[in-house]
């Protein structure tokens, strides 16, 4: 009577396939996952910004044309650098502000309409 207890080589090979297919196909979608998140820190900044600038126009007839205008304070961004104001095009429509990410994998910009442009090879991670 055999009394060998345990896996045969073969059982170990073909589980550690399937935690290593496993991983592939989990592991780009978490990184999303997280990029996506991280795009939220700019995403919020520049509706605030925007929220700010239609303030300022409301009050003095014409956007800002600098950061110090605004009435609120930017917090230290962890993904992002400082918002730029984008002067002159806002009030025609056109882009407001603009935010890149510190790693320069992709950069947004808020139209006055609202909407957030994406521009970059990181976009399509981001979630735009």
């Amino acid at each position: 009577m055999d009394t060998k207890k345990g896996f045969t080589l073969l059982q170990i090979t073909i589980a550690v396939l399937i935690v290593v297919i496993l991983t592939a196909i989990a592991a780009p979608q978490f990184l999303n996952t997280i990029e996506r998140s991280r795009a939220t820190e700019g995403t919020t900044i520049l509706w605030n910004v925007l929220a700010s600038m239609n303030r300022y126009d409301i009050e003095h007839g014409f956007y800002p044309n600098n950061q110090a205008s605004l009435d609120i304070t930017i917090p230290a961004l962890n993904h992002f650098n400082t918002p730029l104001i984008v002067v002159g095009t806002c009030g025609s429509g056109g882009t407001c502000a603009a935010i890149a990410r510190k790693n320069g994998l992709y950069g947004l910009r808020i139209l006055r309409n609202g909407n957030i442009v994406c521009q970059g090879g990181g976009c399509a991670a981001a979630g735009f």
